[in-house]
């Protein structure tokens, strides 16, 4: 067995982790949860998608390994992104911090150190009917003290990213970082429980009822948590406008 395939077959040993569920109609409902909870990151979503990084639900346009895919699409990023960027000269690890913050995909799978902020991600989708989902882990599986995302890591951990823009610092936001080796033909979601000595501890997911969602989010935004503050930028607030003179769907 070569290096590589006892490093791979290493990841796909199943992850030991207690998960609690709970159903949650308010904040105040959420928030009496949270204040038994010893967790430290979160992430919202609109509907129960799989935990997975965008680059992992994306085509790889011919290529067979993800990991070539990636160093691709951060090259081009880099290459065609030279008039905006200049010459900053940034290494991979200090790109794909910029390449997440615009949408490109990526191994970066975004959380928040803030329960409430990830709360509001599970609600703030106004065209989405389906059920809401807040994550919650209580993982120490996290480097402290790096600038950038570490790309040759073999497992995933949490990176607490420099804030090179307004949003990571209104979204406080951490990354959970995935490991692609070279070989590796895919990524796999968080959920499949194909990751070992991730030290994730307990794993707390919250359901908000669609029809929930609404009373959560006019809470929030009581509260000052709206798409003016989580979104610093003109992006957010056109999107906060549109809210607040119910123009959602137009």
């Amino acid at each position: 067995m070569t290096v590589l395939s006892r490093i791979w077959d290493n990841m796909l040993l199943s992850i030991h982790m207690e998960s609690k569920k709970y159903t949650i109609k308010s904040v105040s409902d959420f928030i009496s949860h949270i204040e038994k909870s010893s967790s430290f990151f979160y992430r919202g979503q609109s509907q129960d998608w799989p935990l997975i990084p965008s680059i992992g639900r994306v085509g790889r346009g011919g290529f067979e390994e993800a990991l070539l895919f990636e160093k691709s699409l951060l090259n081009e990023f880099k290459r065609l992104s030279f008039p905006i960027l200049g010459s900053k000269n940034l290494s991979h690890n200090q790109l794909i911090l910029h390449a997440q913050h615009h949408g490109l995909p990526t191994r970066l799978l975004d959380w928040t150190s803030n329960p409430i902020k990830a709360l509001y991600f599970a609600v703030c989708d106004t065209s989405n009917n389906n059920e809401g989902v807040v994550w919650s882990v209580d993982s120490y599986n996290i480097e402290w003290d790096e600038d950038y995302p570490q790309m040759d890591n073999p497992e995933f951990y949490f990176h607490r990213p420099t804030h090179i823009n307004n949003r990571i610092s209104a979204q406080e936001s951490m990354f959970l970082v995935f490991p692609l080796v070279e070989g590796q033909e895919e990524i796999l979601s968080l959920q499949e429980g194909h990751y070992d000595k991730t030290e994730l501890g307990i794993i707390e997911k919250f359901v908000i009822p669609s029809e929930s969602k609404k009373g959560i989010r006019n809470t929030l935004s009581t509260l000052g948590i709206n798409r003016l503050t989580m979104f610093p930028d003109l992006e957010g607030v056109v999107g906060f406008l549109r809210e607040y003179y119910l123009m959602d769907n137009a």
